[in-house]
């Protein structure tokens, strides 16, 4: 902050941010209130996604994500 330099300023405080696991129970429960489905990936996420995507037989139109991950599973 000393530096004055927004661009640092903005990319060293996304770093700081931690997100609990109260955080995550709270954005699925908010998710199911609003009747959207859910499913827990075991592990890779973007893997998981982007199979159901490749599938079709779930209600899995695309995948987000904030890097380039979903690209390496061929993810839409």
């Amino acid at each position: 902050m000393q530096s004055g330099n927004r661009e640092d300023i903005e990319k060293f405080s996304k770093w700081a941010v931690k997100v609990t696991k109260q955080h995550n129970e709270d954005c699925k429960r908010l998710s199911r209130l609003m009747g959207l489905p859910m499913i827990d990936a075991l592990s890779e996420v973007e893997a998981q996604c982007a199979a159901l995507c490749m599938l079709g037989k779930v209600y899995v139109y695309a995948v987000a994500s904030e890097d380039v991950d979903p690209l390496t599973f061929e993810a839409p």
